[in-house]
């Protein structure tokens, strides 16, 4: 036996050297792009871009709006196009896409019951192939959705204020890594008030007949970035003096997070399912593996349990490494699924081992093997 413990043992190295890279393997450019035919820029699988946005004195605080011009690569994915962050509460509001609908959240706070909803859904907003000019426009009286200048829902209960719209701007996914957004943005706009259904209307058109939306003198416009530099690492905004947006070298996390919970990690799309099953199957292999070996060269009675054991704590080690990598999610669901593919090999185990000691009471396995080393 002690040959095949050897080859064991190298399979199980293998294993955790593969898992490894795997899990820790990661790019760090900032794939953040200049679009070459118009004004924008193209946000890649891992991109980001970055400002800060401080609090004024606006008239109204409890009001605020958003105008994106936007392309979603693929609708059949979700991401988060915008959020704001702040140290002190999180992410305070963030305009995502799952599939083909927006989603609208703002941070929970102490006085919901006052401040309305948390969370909004509009269904089917987003059309495969086609860019989309959004608009949300939020006030006292609730929040307005439009798309390409035409109301698309209102959403009384749900109200964002002009506090909500400060801190840190990330463009390009969560603020808290991953949740990516791929596709193009060719402007953004943020007002501290809530915008007409005539001033909607003539934004858009304006802004897509000429780059820019026509407002007039009196209309307070916080930050406006019209993406016509073409080059270098800064979008400058045409309003509100130093709220630049900064496009990093190397592709950054502003605050990551470190083992995520499931329930704040799940999101109902492809990609999560993909994943739940790539991080089951790609420890299968080592828990069947490295099962077999401890089965051999100690005991089975205690197999399966240092089995999924060293696969839990494996998992977990990789996962509490990725907190510090960018462009990779520190997951507890991670460490759930992968313990899972451990525990699976592991029992998948069990018929191997009954097979090998079969074979070896048998003589077979012994007269195989020493067939194979004599042939070398």
């Amino acid at each position: 036996m002690t040959k095949i413990t050897r080859y064991l043992a190298v399979l199980c190295l293998l294993n955790v050297c593969g898992l490894l890279v795997a899990g820790l393997g990661h790019r760090t450019r900032n794939q953040v792009t200049w679009l070459p035919e118009h004004n924008g820029i193209a946000f890649g699988l891992h991109g980001v871009a970055l400002a800060s946005v401080p609090r004024t004195q606006a008239r109204d605080s409890s009001s605020c709006s958003v105008e994106l011009w936007m392309k979603a690569a693929d609708v059949t994915e979700a991401g988060t196009m915008l959020a704001f962050y702040s140290a002190e509460h999180d992410i305070t509001f963030r305009i995502r896409h799952s599939w083909t609908d927006i989603e609208l959240r703002r941070a929970e706070t102490s006085d919901r019951d006052a401040r309305g909803l948390s969370r909004a859904i509009i269904d089917r907003v987003l059309r495969s192939g086609m860019s989309a000019f959004l608009t949300i426009s939020s006030g006292p009286a609730g929040t307005e959705l439009y798309l390409d200048g035409i109301l698309k829902q209102a959403i009384p209960r749900l109200k964002v204020s002009e506090a909500d719209c400060t801190g840190q701007l990330v463009l390009g996914g969560s603020p808290r890594g991953g949740d990516l957004f791929v596709g193009w943005l060719r402007g953004l706009a943020i007002y501290p008030r809530a915008l007409s259904r005539l001033e909607v209307s003539r934004h858009f058109h304006t802004w897509v007949e000429s780059g820019r939306p026509d407002y007039t003198a009196d209309e307070t416009v916080r930050a406006l970035y019209l993406f016509a530099e073409h080059s270098g690492n800064i979008a400058h905004s045409a309003q509100g003096a130093g709220v630049n947006l900064f496009i990093p070298e190397r592709y950054m996390v502003v605050d990551e997070i470190l083992l995520e919970a499931p329930w704040n990690a799940f999101t109902p799309t492809w990609g999560y399912w993909e994943d739940i099953v790539i991080n089951i199957c790609g420890f299968i292999p080592l828990g069947l593996v490295l099962c077999v070996y401890i089965s051999l060269v100690w005991t089975q009675r205690w197999a399966l349990a240092l089995t999924v054991t060293a696969g839990a704590a494996l998992s977990l080690t990789i996962e509490i490494a990725q907190a510090h990598l960018p462009t990779r999610n520190s997951d507890l669901t991670d460490v759930i699924t992968n313990t899972l593919g451990t525990f699976v090999g592991a029992l998948f185990c069990r018929w191997v081992v009954g097979r090998l000691r079969e074979w070896n009471t048998a003589g077979v396995l012994q007269s195989a093997t020493l067939g194979l080393l004599h042939h070398r």
